[in-house]
């Protein structure tokens, strides 16, 4: 029986001509073969440079770390890269210690009797302590008064501005003792307190601002989380 054979002719610009011939039987396997290698190879090379691209990422993420943490090291503010629930603990533990730098200190005895609250339908941007006429309100840390003035909502009011971004607002004043622009000091009397601009009674509204972000004050100052009596 006769072998049915594939025969190649290869020839060459020199008129020289070269005859393969392959058994029927055998091609397609081979050919078959032949592809799986090289698809198989092409894969395998693409992986190579993957990992390679892989492994270069990752050497720049470990030294971008390195070189991070150095620098956060410099600033001596590892503790804030610790785990904390909110943003105002984290706060409290980077600035404890240094209370006449920071707002962390009551600036009127009394109690909570209206809580912070960002939701629309009950905002309030502040807490309110409920203090008698005239107690003396003191800063709670070393400031610039940027507002002293009378609103109407908020009566009379005093905006001081502290040191890292801070900003303290003191509203519904029977008095202000402080003109803007003036340097005040930590426990220096800033108001008394009063009952101004629209309210139900006297009581001093207290509001904390760190770059712009509204924030709890009962969260820094443990004596008013202490005093809280309100349903918020």
């Amino acid at each position: 029986m006769k072998k049915k054979n594939y025969t190649f002719l290869v020839v060459t610009d020199k008129d020289v001509s070269h005859s393969f011939s392959f058994s029927k039987t055998w091609f397609l396997p081979g050919l078959i073969f032949v592809i799986a290698v090289v698809v198989l190879t092409i894969i395998g090379f693409n992986r190579v440079l993957s990992h390679d691209e892989l492994v270069n990422e990752v050497s720049d993420l470990r030294i971008f770390k390195r070189d991070a943490l150095a620098v956060i090291s410099d600033l001596n503010g590892m503790d804030l890269l610790e785990n904390s629930p909110d943003y105002e603990t984290t706060l409290k533990r980077r600035i404890a210690g240094i209370d006449t730098l920071f707002p962390i200190t009551a600036p009127v005895e009394g109690y909570v009797t209206q809580g912070f609250d960002l939701t629309p339908k009950t905002y309030h941007s502040g807490i309110d302590i409920a203090a008698k006429v005239g107690d003396l309100v003191r800063a709670p840390a070393d400031g610039l008064v940027v507002f002293s003035g009378y609103l109407p909502e908020m009566g009379n009011m005093i905006i001081l501005s502290h040191d890292n971004g801070f900003f303290t607002v003191y509203g519904h004043n029977d008095t202000n003792l402080v003109r803007q622009r003036e340097l005040v000091f930590y426990q220096q009397p800033i108001a008394k307190v009063g009952g101004s601009g629209i309210t139900e009674g006297p009581h001093l509204h207290f509001e904390i601002w760190k770059n712009n972000h509204l924030i709890d004050p009962r969260k820094l100052i443990d004596e008013y989380k202490r005093k809280d009596v309100s349903l918020h």
